[in-house]
């Protein structure tokens, strides 16, 4: 896997300024994602789409299915032949400022869109698992609706998580082999899929839709927990496979109006699940086991779908408090 040559000392950029693929409608282009490294330069990457190959005899529904075998055939980060591009004489340092800058983006695409008839802004936030999404979107949750009131906003912002998309514990126990689907719990082929898309496709086309969250006591989700009405201008959803480019996954490109990567080390993501697990109780060697039999192959899967985000968000600190 190619690896990213990524400049020191550099800085992040302001997206609404139209210069770093911003279309005409306030949306990133596709085209032209953009990293947004803390101390590092900002770059233009070119998207490009991995290549998969499926096993056919395994390639079945899900739910009361075999395993799914997915071979990485190739991922590639291309850089472009010009010079990195300084999009701003700003650097971060902490995620809150991050925040900050991201929140009033939004809110100004929004506001410049008021009145004209626009559906629901969709993000989309993905990186690997231990990776930072959560901390991130809740942060951006409530910077925008502490700040929708000055840019003439009275929609709040809602964060859908695709967590709430596990198949239940009992779904596992249906698929052909259970004790490997509950040992890959969180895999991509563990997820009601084609759920999670038409309730997001749902919520784009009618405006409003309830949504399942996970309750972790129970290791089950919990239908219609998270209700998406009328008055949410922004929908935040955070989840690792965003931007696979596997079904159905891949219908989810034409839902959102821009995704984020949250860019965090795999090492260190891992690490935090290993805390995360053993803080809970769980056998240090246990945790270890499942890092490497499952949080990690999923974290490997998500991260070659990197250059296939709008913004590479760097993973920083929380300012001290």
């Amino acid at each position: 896997m190619a690896k990213l040559s990524i400049l020191r000392n550099a800085h992040w950029a302001r997206l609404n300024d139209g210069h770093s693929g911003v279309s005409a409608k306030g949306r990133l282009s596709s085209a032209t994602p953009v990293c947004l490294p803390g101390h590092f330069k900002a770059v233009r990457l070119l998207r490009h789409s991995n290549s998969w190959n499926t096993r056919s005899n395994t390639d079945k529904l899900p739910c009361g299915c075999g395993r799914r075998n997915f071979e990485l055939k190739a991922s590639k980060h291309v850089l472009p032949t010009s010079d990195p591009t300084l999009l701003s004489n700003r650097s971060f340092v902490y995620l809150e400022d991050v925040v900050e800058e991201l929140a009033d983006r939004l809110l100004r695409t929004v506001a410049s869109r008021a009145g004209q008839g626009s559906k629901k802004y969709m993000v989309g936030v993905t990186g690997p698992p231990g990776g930072g999404k959560t901390t991130l979107t809740l942060l951006m949750e409530r910077r925008i609706n502490e700040r929708a009131s000055e840019y003439g906003l009275d929609g709040p912002a809602s964060v859908v998580p695709m967590d709430g998309f596990h198949y239940y514990r009992k779904q596992l126990d249906e698929m052909d082999d259970p004790v490997e689907a509950h040992a890959r719990r969180g895999a991509h082929w563990t997820f009601d899929s084609t759920g999670f898309v038409s309730c997001l496709k749902k919520i784009v086309d009618e405006g409003t839709a309830k949504c399942p969250s996970f309750d972790h006591a129970a290791g089950d989700p919990v239908e219609d927990a998270i209700v998406v009405n009328s008055s949410h201008s922004i929908v935040i959803v955070e989840g690792n496979y965003l931007l696979l480019d596997l079904p159905p996954w891949m219908k989810l490109g034409g839902i959102f109006d821009e995704t984020w990567f949250v860019d965090t080390d795999l090492d260190v993501a891992m690490e935090r699940i290993f805390e995360r697990q053993t803080g809970i109780g769980m056998d240090p060697e246990v945790s270890r086991g499942r890092i490497q039999g499952n949080d990690r192959p999923n974290g490997e899967l998500v991260m070659g779908t990197r250059s296939s985000a709008d913004i590479i968000i760097p993973a920083l600190p929380m300012r001290p408090r």
